[in-house]
């Protein structure tokens, strides 16, 4: 799981030390992630030569989460 965050950024610029071109970052693509930081995810992530996608969460169709306060 890859925010692209400084926690994520350093565990995945790790992973990608270890394992090469075996590393996959998947960032979980919702309203409630700006723009912005999903740009920067995939700027870090092409930075470091990772491979990396974007998920659809869709939590904001679960009531549950909706109701959270």
């Amino acid at each position: 799981a890859f925010s692209g965050g400084v926690d994520s950024s350093l565990v995945l610029a790790a992973a990608y030390d270890a394992s090469g071109s075996k590393v996959l970052a998947v960032t979980a693509l919702s309203p409630t992630y700006p723009a912005r930081e999903r740009a920067t995810a995939a700027a870090l992530a092409q930075s470091l030569g990772v491979r990396h996608i974007f998920i659809e969460t869709h939590e904001l169709t679960q009531e549950s989460f909706r109701s959270i306060r």
